[in-house]
């Protein structure tokens, strides 16, 4: 669950180390979404009230799918609206902390010039750890 949408044509013309492309790719995508949720806030959530709501998950089986109101919950929390973000889907706040966390251990990474064990199965274990934790609410709120 670490997002790497970079290409990495892109970052072989900014960094000549190739064992760290991963961990630079990582990097900017976290900061990018932070960016982009940070400072499109107020505009994401009204485009997204503009355009019909299209769920194939929910089309298909007729039930939330387990990542429904994820962008509207970090959203509203930038709004400063805890409240209202954990209403949308509390695993929204949990994914802005590893994104955050994601942030933090490849800016070590990086700085340890490249690969770091130890911290790449820390990241694996907490997305790991969190998709659990998604499928566990999306259980809890589809039997209620």
């Amino acid at each position: 669950m670490e997002f790497a949408f970079i290409p990495n044509r892109l970052l072989k013309y900014l960094f000549a180390n190739e064992r760290s492309y991963y961990n630079w790719n990582v990097l900017f995508s976290n900061i990018l979404v932070l960016l982009v949720f940070s400072l499109m806030r107020y505009h994401i959530v009204g485009i997204f009230n503009l355009v019909p709501h299209f769920c194939l998950f929910n089309t298909l089986f007729k039930i939330d799918c387990p990542v429904c109101g994820v962008t509207r919950s970090i959203c509203v929390f930038f709004e400063g609206d805890v409240y209202q973000s954990l209403n949308f889907n509390p695993i929204g706040l949990l994914i802005l902390l590893f994104i955050l966390f994601q942030i933090v251990i490849r800016s070590i990474m990086i700085y340890n010039n490249g690969y770091d064990l130890l911290l790449n199965n820390i990241s694996k274990k907490a997305s790991s750890y969190l998709i659990i934790l998604l499928l566990i609410h999306w259980i809890y709120i589809v039997l209620i």
